[in-house]
């Protein structure tokens, strides 16, 4: 399992979103982790546990969100059902 953790631009913020990456990390022990933060709070996240990849964001340029999605494999326009699951390609 890959998980995205979005995390803050501040490094106070965080410090205080490590509890959360801490929990997902105990309830996924098979996870492999991609972390996307703003360039102050990046460098906090270095020695977290199966990290692959610290994404660093510039929040003050806009698009950041696409950039982040289409940079992770994801299609211009996703489409997701209500389960969080891809539907079916069609024929």
């Amino acid at each position: 399992m890959r998980v995205l953790f979005i995390g803050p631009t501040r490094i106070g913020d965080a410090v205080l979103s490590s509890g959360v990456l801490a929990w997902m990390l105990a309830r996924w022990p098979e996870a492999r982790l991609t972390v996307a933060a703003g360039p102050a709070a990046a460098p906090f996240y270095a020695e977290v546990p199966r990290l692959d990849e610290v994404i660093v964001l510039d929040k003050r340029q806009g698009g950041h969100w696409r950039r982040l999605w289409l940079g992770s494999g994801g299609s211009p326009r996703p489409r997701f059902r209500a389960s969080g699951r891809r539907p079916a390609a069609r024929a």
